[in-house]
């Protein structure tokens, strides 16, 4: 449990080139369900552990690609490994793709590093005039990427362009049949739960406690056991209030 309250994986979990590729399918699923349930510093650090890895392969490729020494070293393990890295990032990729859209956004990966590494490898089968046999194992993870990557920037691109939203906690009084927002600082204590994954939250509103329950989105009076139903809505930043 130590090394899953850390907000990056520890290093025996990241893929090798010796694992089969049903073992980097299970541990980019598994850390993606880390990511998602740690939030986003969890993704910002794990993808920022993961790239300078995918970066410096990407880069010892390209270097055998210009001094003509790829053929001699393309079985290498520091090659083989950059294909397990790929691999592993796609996944993570298609699991959070908003997330990891917004982060890829911020590096130069794809286009001084990715675009580079194909254009040299083309140049190198055409002056090669043959695949050397069967293609690299990096190959086929990184022209996915790129697909994934088109796909994440659209996304990001039409998410940029939505109005800025804020969420907003109701309570529904039954007296006067109406859903009532939650006081500001209630309102943060609730949303900053739920962000965090919790599954409950306590808070008080002047003498009175509560328990809000996500799982069955109620509010629950801790004096005597009142339950109310609650939601969660959204109105525009800057808007006037619900």
């Amino acid at each position: 449990k130590q090394w899953y309250q850390r907000r990056v994986p520890r290093p025996g979990l990241l893929p090798s080139p010796s694992q089969p590729s049903s073992a980097v399918f299970k541990i980019g699923d598994l850390l993606a369900v880390i990511m998602e349930r740690k939030g986003d510093q969890s993704r910002s650090d794990t993808i920022a552990r993961i790239l300078p890895l995918v970066i410096e392969g990407v880069k010892h490729v390209i270097q055998c690609l210009n001094e003509s020494s790829y053929s001699t070293q393309m079985n290498s393990k520091r090659i083989a490994v950059l294909g397990a890295y790929l691999h592993c990032l796609l996944l993570i990729s298609e699991d959070l793709m908003f997330s990891c859209g917004e982060l890829f956004s911020e590096t130069t990966l794809f286009n001084d590093h990715l675009l580079t590494l194909l254009r040299l490898y083309t140049n190198h089968l055409v002056k090669e005039g043959s695949t050397d046999g069967k293609p690299p194992g990096w190959l086929t993870p990184l022209i996915l990427l790129f697909d994934v990557h088109e796909r994440m920037a659209t996304m990001v691109s039409r998410r940029s362009k939505l109005p800025k939203v804020a969420h907003i906690w109701q309570y529904y009084e039954e007296r006067h049949f109406r859903w009532v927002n939650y006081h500001s600082s209630s309102n943060t204590t609730i949303e900053k739960a739920y962000q965090a994954g919790e599954t409950e939250v306590c808070f008080s509103s002047g003498r009175r406690h509560y328990l809000v329950l996500f799982n069955i989105m109620t509010q629950i009076n801790e004096e005597n056991g009142a339950p109310r139903p609650v939601m969660r809505v959204w109105r525009r930043e800057n808007s006037p209030r619900l």
